[in-house]
């Protein structure tokens, strides 16, 4: 017995192997990510070069976790004159089946300006707490300022706000949109 594929089947086989042969395996190791962080923590002088302005990796068998926060200096302008922020976490934006966390400002004519954005492996208060404290420290380190917004923009999760006023303790105002 003799098995046929058809040829859409074999050009898909086709494009899978060499993918992995010129791109290497999809899933990436939390040791590759732990030195991609290391190698792009450094601040180029260029303010459109993005570095990782934090991360955490805990690599356990049992229950590993990543988080890492990735900006410009060009994006962490955008906190400079900003009391407010938005936070969401985008599926339609994904790195190996895990949401993208969104974190930024708006202006008057309601255009969204980012700050950088989160990857983890969960969209939990933890984790947006850890965005919100890398948006803190990033700015810090950049501007030598203390960033605490004072006015919220989510959809209405939990997890979003509580983490929001984990980190910036006063939150004077709070919007659902």
């Amino acid at each position: 017995l003799k098995i046929i594929q058809s040829k859409a089947s074999r050009t898909s086989s086709f494009l899978v192997s060499l993918s992995k042969k010129l791109y290497g395996p999809a899933q990436i190791s939390l040791n590759y990510i732990k030195s991609w962080c290391i190698e792009k923590s450094i601040i180029q002088n260029d303010p459109d070069e993005c570095f990782v302005a934090n991360f955490y990796i805990k690599d356990d068998d049992a229950d590993p976790l990543f988080r890492l926060f990735v900006t410009t200096k060009n994006l962490m302008k955008n906190c400079l004159n900003s009391n407010h922020v938005c936070a969401d976490a985008a599926y339609n934006l994904i790195w190996q089946d895990y949401p993208i966390l969104m974190v930024g400002t708006t202006d008057k004519q309601c255009a969204f300006h980012p700050f950088g954005i989160a990857l983890c492996i969960n969209e939990k208060t933890n984790d947006f707490e850890f965005m919100f404290k890398s948006v803190q420290l990033a700015v810090e380190q950049l501007y030598n300022i203390n960033y605490c917004p004072i006015i919220f923009v989510a959809d209405a999760s939990g997890t979003i706000t509580n983490g929001s006023i984990n980190v910036f303790n006063v939150v004077e105002k709070i919007i659902m949109c």
